[in-house]
């Protein structure tokens, strides 16, 4: 299977698991093309409606990223579930045995302190002092817990199950922690490399040269309708991206769709499309053809 047809099948079926979460999801690309709005108000709607698509598209794009971190996730909490209720197991079959170190009042404190943190969070919601209090028992808990093995020199022998499952719980709690403190970090560290360096720019928006091909005009109130006149052809004299009326502040950008936008507006677009905000046609398509055209008339 070739890499086009590998990429529409994995499309496809991103698309199919998204509509059965948030329903029916239709294909941007697929949609009839519209003819020029004939108000501001229509383009807007357009504009909204096809921006709507293109989060849709990114959101397809990013669903298998996103199926692993909520497999993770869900993975995470089973664990956790799973080594919580053996602890108190563990606990109650074991805690009379000879341990030299206090591992067993250890694992008792620390299968309470979810439900005193849970207490705490019933009782004062999202108090701060709260929070803090409850993240520091839960850290301070660990690291006793990790002091307590390091010291132990028996109990491995005499309490073999309480120390091997005290042994497993501090692992697991502690990559726990490490992870809740470095995914954050590390997150922001690919966000910011990320927007420095364009990694976040869709694969399924137009190539760069795109907007630098697309005609530029210079403002003249001529080219646009004037406020009021409902039988005026001309296009209306706001961008419908940003919402702004156009002026010579602003470069302006005429696609061969006979549409405006400012330079800046259609540029952010076209990161995440390939086809017109208001109409749908391809842009990328229409300045290659464009560009051909150009290619043949100088050879003539």
């Amino acid at each position: 299977m070739s890499e086009p047809d590998r990429s529409a099948l994995s499309q496809s079926f991103s698309r199919q698991v998204l509509g059965l979460l948030v329903g029916d999801v239709p294909d941007p690309e697929q949609q009839p093309l519209l003819q020029q709005a004939p108000s501001y108000a229509d383009n807007r709607q357009r504009f909204e409606q096809n921006r709507r698509a293109a989060a849709q598209g990114l959101l397809l794009g990013s669903i298998c990223l996103i199926g692993i971190a909520a497999f993770a996730f869900i993975a995470w909490v089973l664990v956790s579930i799973i080594l919580y209720l053996h602890g108190w197991s563990v606990l109650s079959l074991y805690m009379g045995q000879e341990c030299d170190q206090p591992l067993n009042a250890w694992l008792l404190i620390t299968l309470l302190v979810p439900l005193f943190n849970s207490l705490l969070s019933c009782l004062h919601g999202r108090n701060r002092g709260c929070k803090v209090l409850s993240w520091m028992s839960s850290l301070g808990v660990l690291i006793a817990g990790i002091i307590f093995l390091r010291q132990s020199k028996t109990c491995a022998k005499t309490n073999p199950h309480l120390y091997n499952f005290a042994r497993t719980y501090v692992t697991f709690l502690s990559v726990s922690w490490s992870c809740m403190l470095a995914v954050p970090s590390i997150a922001i560290l690919v966000i910011i490399f990320g927007i420095r360096y364009g990694w976040f720019e869709s694969q399924s928006g137009a190539s760069p040269e795109t907007i630098s091909s697309i005609e530029t005009v210079a403002y003249d109130a001529e080219l646009f309708a004037k406020d009021g006149m409902m039988d005026d052809n001309r296009p209306t004299p706001e961008c419908c991206c940003c919402c702004e009326t156009f002026g010579a502040q602003k470069h302006i950008k005429r696609t061969p769709c006979q549409h405006y936008f400012h330079e800046e507006c259609l540029g952010h677009w076209l990161k995440v499309a390939v086809t017109c905000p208001i109409c749908r046609a391809d842009l990328e398509e229409a300045v290659y053809e464009k560009d051909l055209e150009k290619g043949r008339a100088g050879q003539a």
